[in-house]
């Protein structure tokens, strides 16, 4: 937090890192509490490009199952894989490191709480 000092009054709490040096952060306070989404910070613009999950333990387990490249594997077994552009879903390639989250119909599967999400980027919005 001394990187960020007025990160504590906006209710950011840094919870992980990407392998850029931008940050993931649980917001404090949202409006609803229904839920507590966590969101990708650009550290650079020091804003909130996208809500990566509804919830922490949501975002825990997406965030471990990406660092496994475990998303290949449930996008298999669910079912979905019609749901994804051939070139985005490949063996020869890192398996979905990036494009999980920008997949709308995927992110909502895992995390309907998503849609209770509002006022904030959604990873598949034009604005993240």
């Amino acid at each position: 937090m001394d990187f960020w000092p007025d990160w504590n009054t906006r209710g950011w709490i840094p919870v992980a890192r990407d392998d850029f040096g931008n940050l993931y952060i649980q917001l404090v306070g949202y409006e609803s509490p229904e839920v507590e989404p966590v969101c990708y910070v650009e550290t650079i613009g020091d804003y909130i490009a996208y809500v990566a999950a509804s919830n922490m333990m949501q975002f825990a387990l997406m965030y471990l199952e990406d660092g496994f490249q475990m998303h290949e594997q449930n996008i298999e077994r669910e079912g979905l894989v019609q749901y994804y552009p051939k070139r985005m879903f490949r063996k020869c390639s890192p398996p979905m490191a990036v494009a999980w989250k920008f997949n709308k119909r995927y992110m909502l599967y895992r995390d309907p709480d998503l849609k209770k999400v509002k006022g904030l980027p959604l990873p598949w919005s034009k604005k993240a």
